[in-house]
């Protein structure tokens, strides 16, 4: 397959194994959700004004249009006995807006039954489960993907990258939150202020991620007002000579029925006269995308890197003892057993019995890396 080819031949070029950027038209696929103006539809519709007077009203702001029908909504949600299980589950919301967030939710998790168990879809999502990449962040509210990459660490919201220690690699990123919290979603035009309020840890992240791994984006449009922002924030910090750096690192892959452009494609995306060197993808299926992923170098696997990177920050960055920490040489009597967490440099074949790999003391200057 040309396509499966040049993308493996093309990611096969970077020291650093991709990350994903997974937009609601993987959803859409895969699980047969409504995408955003559909979602505002199926939740006006529940209201005593059409979907079209908050359109107009809101002069087809989607956030604007939330935020309007999550205030019909709330009386609707406390009166109607359609609701009642969803006010036991959630007795105390945080706001007037929260039982629109919680419908959406119900509906979002429901999705999860739609996902395929054979057929096309199936097998391309069983690839998509194989796929060697170091994380994925996502817009979208559903479960679909703790169900593709069960072993990475799930970070739900904003608040959550905010307050917790990340190590960039076997994670999930759920940026506008999730529906397993209703409160965590980012949907109302208040939601996204504070979200936006808030932003910058989260653009220097993505920057940082952007410069060190290929990026590739599933599920969205270049014209989606979640990517534009993206690349008007690394618009906005890097020089044209630095932007060009980026040159082969963002690839999109766009669907359409046809797939007119089964090919891997260098062009540029102009975004408020700057022009983003990107990659461009268009297909009518994910097989070959999918499988050039999967069938990158294996490193060591995302979710046990992310258990040990986890664990030697916890070892550094505390006084209290928590361990045994052992650095000694392998000619010495060691009951590997009696040894919770073993970092090994030096020579492979000295290294490699009963799967304790240490040599620290011996083969590298300890006393060095301790000092600086």
């Amino acid at each position: 397959m040309p396509l499966e080819a040049d993308l493996l031949a093309h990611l096969a070029k970077f020291d650093t194994a991709p990350f994903l950027f997974v937009g609601s038209g993987i959803s859409r696929r895969y699980i047969a959700t409504d995408d955003w103006m559909g979602l505002l539809r199926r939740f006006a519709d529940k209201t005593d004004y059409p979907f079209e007077r908050y359109r107009a009203d809101a002069s087809r702001n989607p956030a604007v249009m939330a935020t309007s029908i999550a205030d019909e909504f709330n009386p609707i949600w406390w009166e109607s006995d359609e609701y009642a299980p969803s006010r036991i589950a959630f007795p105390d919301p945080e706001s007037k807006q929260s039982p629109l967030k919680i419908e959406v939710a119900r509906y979002v998790l429901s999705a999860s039954a739609n996902r395929p168990t054979a057929g096309v879809l199936f097998d391309e999502l069983s690839l998509l489960s194989k796929a060697v990449v170091e994380g994925v962040i996502t817009t979208n509210y559903d479960v679909l993907l703790e169900s593709v990459f069960p072993d990475f660490k799930v970070y739900s919201g904003q608040d959550a990258l905010l307050f917790n220690t990340t190590y960039g690699v076997g994670e999930l990123f759920k940026i506008h939150g999730d529906a397993q919290f209703p409160e965590t979603m980012v949907l109302t035009a208040e939601d996204f202020e504070r979200f936006n309020d808030r932003n910058k840890y989260l653009a220097a992240k993505l920057l940082t991620i952007f410069v060190e791994h290929p990026v590739i984006f599933l599920g969205y449009s270049l014209a989606d007002p979640n990517v534009r922002e993206i690349l008007l924030n690394i618009s906005a910090v890097l020089t044209p000579a630095n932007l060009e750096k980026l040159r082969d690192r963002l690839i999109f892959v766009k669907w359409s029925e046809t797939g007119a452009q089964d090919d891997v494609v260098s062009t540029f995306h102009s975004i408020d006269g700057n022009q983003i060197p990107i990659i461009s993808i268009t297909v009518s299926d994910f097989t070959g995308v999918f499988s050039a992923i999967a069938k990158l170098k294996p490193r060591i696997p995302s979710g046990v890197l992310r258990r040990v990177k986890e664990q030697v920050y916890d070892l550094v960055s505390t006084s209290e003892s928590k361990g045994t920490l052992l650095v000694r040489d392998l000619e010495d009597d060691v009951d590997p057993s009696q040894v919770e967490i073993v970092i090994g440099v030096g020579v492979r074949q000295q290294l490699a019995l009963e799967g304790l790999v240490d040599g620290i003391e011996n083969r590298l200057c300890w006393r060095c890396l301790t000092n600086r």
